[in-house]
C-alpha cells in the first residue's frame, strides 16, 4: 500500500496533465489531505477548462471522492480538503 501524504501542490497549468497528476496521486490520499491548485482562476469565471475540468472528471470517476473549497492561494490558486464519502 503506498504511503499516504497530508498536503500535495499542483501546479501543471494544462487539463491533460493535471488530469494524470490526478490519477496518479489517487491513491496516495487520505482525510483531510490538503491539494493546492496553482492555477485554479486561470480561465474566465463560469469556464471548466484546465484543473477545473480535470478535477470534475475525476470526482466523476472516483465517486469516493470529495473536495471541499477551503481558501484562495495567491492570484490564481485554490485549496481543497479531500473527503472521502
Amino acid at each position: 500500500m503506498p504511503p499516504k501524504v497530508g498536503f500535495i501542490h499542483i501546479d501543471v497549468d494544462l487539463y491533460s496533465s493535471a488530469k494524470l497528476v490526478l490519477d496518479f496521486i489517487k491513491p496516495y490520499l487520505c482525510e483531510g489531505t490538503i491539494i493546492l491548485f496553482d492555477d485554479w482562476y486561470c480561465f474566465p469565471p463560469g469556464k471548466h477548462q484546465g484543473e477545473k475540468k480535470a478535477i470534475q472528471e475525476f470526482c466523476g470517476k472516483y465517486k469516493d471522492v470529495c473536495l471541499i473549497e477551503w481558501k484562495n492561494y495567491s492570484t490564481f490558486g485554490k485549496y481543497f480538503f479531500v473527503h472521502f464519502v
